[in-house]
């Protein structure tokens, strides 16, 4: 569809203009998981979790992603490091429900 092109080459410039960006980069991984991008759309995710390795946001997208390509064990071990960040930080965990 050309305005999903059009979104995810707006979100690819307002990330190359503000690199640690979050919301554009998580924006921009479920653009590209829509149309199955799986790999650049978990590179987006990898970006946010070099800035913030306990992102909930991040994790959460990453295990979905997986998940529906049915990468099972990886999407679990995301999840359960979700868990883990939720536990060790409950303060973040409004962010999954944002």
């Amino acid at each position: 569809d050309g305005r999903a092109r059009e979104f995810e080459a707006y979100l690819g410039q307002r990330i190359e203009e503000r690199p640690d960006d979050r919301e554009a980069r998580l924006a921009l991984a479920r653009a590209l998981a829509a149309r199955g991008a799986t790999d650049e759309a978990l590179a987006q995710l990898r970006a946010v979790a070099e800035t913030d390795p306990d992102d909930p946001k991040a994790l959460m997208e990453s295990g979905r992603i997986l998940l529906a390509e049915g990468r099972d064990g990886e999407a679990n071990k995301i999840f359960a490091e979700l868990l883990d960040v939720l536990d060790r930080r409950p303060f973040r965990r409004r962010e999954v429900l944002e």
